[in-house]
């Protein structure tokens, strides 16, 4: 604005010289016309003078020359009159020529004059315009610096802010780090403490049954649970009885039966505990991402809307919000995404709380509920068991030693699935091998048959896009005839109606005027059923005959047994249900090697985050969708039993044929 306003005064004082040297121009041309109008009397002031001289001349000599004169007095007259003529036209024209070039240079100076005077006024609004906008940009360039200050002592209190959360982050993290160390520590000597109770009670109840007497074994049993009080008796210094290699009085099978089961739920323990703490790690990791790009997005928010403030602040021009707007939009998508996180957050503490309060309450339930002990002589105890309950006895001591609580930690369902793995007996491994191997070949098979059930779908959707896409183009194609016959007979019904004799534009009724012929009643030359025809001839054929019904709908559910089976809803923790129905499952599935041994279900492989096990939830429309999905297979029947009657007409048995419209 400035150099606009600093160009137009260099304009004006252009202007201004301008008419300056028109003004002096004007100054000399009236003094050169004033000079050649008094030399130009000069000449005719002589002129008359040398008239009046040839006349007296003339008198003086009228006698002598007589003669002479009247024969060249009328000469000279003309003479003289034709040069006084002359000049008197040209004083005349130079007259003519003063009067215009002086109205010319008068309205000249007027305008001049005015213009002038409007230059000067322009020029002093244009100084005066310019002082108030070098007043404004100093105000505005100690504004700028004071919101430069501003949002600098804003920025290095949001960086204090910053190192303090950074700092109280840290103390956080160190507090919670050590909190879980103290959580797993106690865990832990509970969890020891637990075993060493259980592996004391199990001791001295056989001691009881046995009747009272501590052997070696037992002893070696209780060194490590009571801190080697007993080492002198365990290495044989005591009274002890001999060492004796005894047989494992439990069958084999309800051995192995039993801790496959430990196994399995010490292992669905850690997969469902590691499962929990993925996905919430995952699920934080997400929130603080976002958490990050909205802080980003609502900063550039910032900027761009004083950017275009101070657009708008200097053009005058109105805001553009588009950008503003979008960012907006994308701020509001964050945010509920933020708070959908936040929320599974909390949901998945909430569950995990009560799970750990249901199980605490189930525990003190079971102490309560626990039969009160009486205790008893020996030898009533020795002659009330018998050896099928002692045996039965030891089995029960399988799940005091390798169970795992309900809300227990990964590390500690690690630590027991070791510890039931190195408590294998040679005997033990064998089958519990075969029965591992089984499940990996079992494992091995879902994989591949889902593998080959996903290329089949993926075949079958090539094919159905395929054939898609063909009868689009067919269909457009014969879209694109109908508009062209029915241009054509629109223009034919307009020829008609302009005729004079034309039945169409007569309004009497002419019973011997036949109807139009059809449109689509001439023989196509194509051989490839257009959309509608093919559609009415598939419905045709599955609505007038059931038995084609039944033979479909037994391929499609024997074809939607494998995707059913692959599609189950999976949830980010189990409840005890699932827990119990996955027992049961346990329980009801025999195994192939050994019929005494039961084994897990497979479950699936977990999600990587909430949202993907999200996409992968089966819902109501996925679930009408799968219901009502063509297999190969079927879509390969159809085929066969629609080729008889396409042949007929001499038509291709798919729409996949390269000929078309």
């Amino acid at each position: 604005m400035l150099h606009q306003i600093q160009s137009d005064i260099k304009v004006k004082e252009e202007l201004v010289s301008h008419l300056e040297k028109s003004e002096t121009e004007y100054t000399f041309m009236r003094t050169k016309f004033e000079d050649m109008i008094s030399s130009l009397r000069t000449q005719l002031a002589e002129t008359q003078k040398e008239k009046d001289m040839s006349l007296m001349r003339t008198k003086s000599n009228m006698a002598i020359k007589a003669d002479i004169k009247q024969q060249i007095e009328p000469v000279i007259r003309q003479e003289y009159e034709g040069k006084i003529k002359q000049l008197n036209a040209r004083i005349l024209d130079l007259t003519r020529k003063y009067t215009n070039a002086t109205s010319t240079v008068q309205s000249a100076r007027n305008q001049n004059e005015n213009a002038l005077k409007s230059l000067k006024s322009n020029i002093q609004r244009l100084e005066t315009e310019k002082r108030r906008l070098a007043q404004q940009m100093r105000a505005e360039a100690e504004r700028v610096r004071e919101q430069i200050l501003r949002q600098e002592r804003k920025i290095q209190q949001l960086q204090r802010q910053q190192a303090q959360s950074n700092q109280a982050k840290k103390r956080l993290e160190r507090e919670h780090e050590e909190q879980k160390t103290v959580l797993k520590k106690r865990d832990e000597e509970i969890m020891m403490s637990t075993n060493q109770l259980k592996q004391t009670l199990s001791v001295m109840k056989k001691a009881v049954r046995e009747g009272g007497i501590l052997d070696e074994r037992m002893l070696a049993q209780l060194t490590p649970v009571l801190g080697g009080h007993f080492a002198v008796i365990a290495r044989g210094g005591g009274h002890g009885f001999p060492k004796k290699k005894k047989k494992n009085p439990i069958p084999l099978g309800i051995r192995v039966t039993r801790k496959k089961q430990l196994l399995d739920k010490a292992l669905a323990q850690y997969i469902q505990g590691k499962q929990a703490i993925v996905e919430m790690e995952n699920l934080l990791i997400r929130r603080e991402s976002l958490v990050k790009e909205k802080m980003e997005l609502e900063e550039e928010r910032e900027q761009v809307y004083d950017a275009e403030r101070e657009h708008e602040r200097n053009t005058g021009q109105a805001m553009d919000t588009i950008a503003i707007e979008l960012m907006d939009e994308r701020i509001e998508l964050i945010t509920a995404e933020i708070s959908y996180l936040s929320a599974r957050v909390h949901s998945l503490q909430k569950e995990a709380a009560e799970d750990s309060l249901q199980a605490e309450e189930q525990m003190g339930l079971a102490v309560f509920n626990r039969p009160a002990k009486h205790v008893t002589f020996v030898d009533e105890i020795v002659t009330e068991v018998s050896q099928d309950e002692q045996q039965w006895m030891d089995i029960d001591t399988f799940d005091e030693q390798f169970s795992v609580p309900v809300n227990a930690a990964p590390e500690i369902a690690y630590e027991v699935t070791s510890r039931l793995i190195k408590s294998f007996e040679v005997d033990e491994c064998k089958t519990i091998i075969e029965n591992l191997v089984d499940d990996i070949m079992d494992l091995k098979m879902t994989d591949n048959e889902r593998q080959t059930t996903m290329k089949n779908m993926e075949q079958t959707i090539l094919e159905l896009t395929h054939a898609l896409n063909s009868m689009k183009k067919v269909k457009e194609q014969d879209m694109m005839k109908r508009d062209s016959v029915s241009n054509l007979s629109e223009n034919s019904h307009a020829q008609l109606i302009s005729l004079p004799n034309s039945p169409v534009a007569s309004p009497l009724y002419n019973p011997h005027l036949q109807p139009p012929p059809a449109l689509h009643s001439q023989k196509r030359d194509s051989i490839t059923p257009s959309p509608d025809r093919f559609y009415n001839m598939i419905q045709g054929r599955l609505s007038w005959q059931p038995e084609n019904i039944d033979n479909y709908l037994s391929d499609h559910d024997s074809s939607t047994s494998s995707i059913l089976s692959s599609h189950l809803r999976r949830s980010s923790i189990q409840s005890d249900t699932s827990l119990q129905e996955q027992q049961q499952q346990q329980q009801q599935r025999p195994s192939p090697v050994q019929r005494l041994i039961k084994r897990t279900p497979i479950s699936d492989k977990a999600s990587s985050s909430v949202f993907d096990r999200l996409a992968q939830t089966p819902t109501r429309s996925s679930r009408a969708k799968m219901n009502h999905r063509h297999s190969s297979s079927s879509v390969e029947d159809l085929k066969a039993k629609w080729e008889p009657y396409l042949a007929e007409d001499n038509r291709p048995s798919s729409a996949n044929t390269s000929r078309f419209i």
